[in-house]
């Protein structure tokens, strides 16, 4: 998913612009009827796309830095990917753009899996003021400057970035739904989820080694988490000395209302050196 505002032409990067054109109305819609529905998020195929071709370099030559690739993957704040037969995955990371009454929807019949071997995979609701992002109006001229909010979550930093002045969904007549109807909710590696405003996951077997950073707003908001089968988070050890090592995963609520966790077998939240649930305001 790449947004083409985002990036400065090519052909005109001695007058660097960047800027998104999503609005709260911005949205992207993916439904498959068989087989399983991929978000790769490979930024690796945009920079291999997007090249200057000049004297010294006829055959094209990649000018896209490590610096660029949060713009790569800026989606819209809607976004519904519903896989009907099959399951769900998101390889690479990606960020929501921030608008009010925006939801994220991961819905399979199979599988949802997150993450990678080799990277940590971040699925980012920000909530950070739209105003503070790039806008036509007002483009970023450098790139640290396009990027600088696409790094936060509600989480981490300084609140006065991370969050708008007014929470970006405290009108919200919906809430984020990760759902898998008959298969797990996997994380890959260190996966995490970072949603703005209450999320729904249900599971119909197992939500397993998936972090998960949720913040409710209001005081009736309710996040719940319904896993069929198994909820957890796996013991890591050291592979010579066998020595605990911890667990990463973990589950975070920010904010007021209700976490309700329900699973019908086991909740196993591995080692025991970390607090593996965490709730504040």
């Amino acid at each position: 998913m790449l947004n083409p505002f985002s990036l400065t032409p090519a052909k005109f990067l001695d007058k660097t612009s960047y800027f998104s054109s999503y609005s709260a109305d911005s949205a992207i819609e993916l439904q498959t009827l068989a087989g399983n529905l991929v978000l790769n998020n490979d930024v690796q195929a945009i920079v291999q796309a997007y090249k200057i071709f000049d004297q010294a370099s006829p055959m094209g030559r990649a000018i896209l830095k490590s610096t660029d690739y949060p713009l790569l993957t800026l989606y819209p704040g809607n976004l519904h990917a519903q896989a009907l037969s099959g399951g769900l995955e998101i390889v690479n990371s990606m960020t929501l753009y921030p608008a009010a009454e925006s939801s994220l929807n991961l819905l399979a019949n199979g599988d949802i899996s997150i993450g990678n071997d080799s990277s940590g995979t971040r699925v980012n609701q920000l909530d950070v003021d739209p105003a503070r992002l790039q806008s036509a109006a007002q483009p970023a001229t450098t790139v640290a400057g396009a990027t600088k909010y696409l790094f936060t979550t509600p989480f981490g930093g300084d609140a006065s970035t991370v969050h708008a002045p007014q929470p970006i969904h405290r009108n919200d007549t919906s809430r984020n739904r990760i759902v898998s109807a008959n298969g797990s909710i996997t994380g890959i590696g260190d996966a995490l989820v970072a949603a703005a405003k209450s999320t729904d996951i249900w599971a119909g077997q197992d939500l397993y080694n998936l972090s998960l950073a949720i913040q409710n707003i209001n005081a009736g908001d309710v996040t719940s988490i319904s896993i069929g089968r198994d909820l957890v988070f796996p013991i890591l050890r050291d592979p010579t000395t066998g020595t605990v090592q911890g667990s990463p995963g973990g589950i975070q609520l920010a904010g007021p209302g209700l976490l309700n966790i329900w699973a019908g077998r086991n909740v196993d939240l591995g080692s025991s050196e970390r607090k593996k649930i965490k709730m504040g305001n």
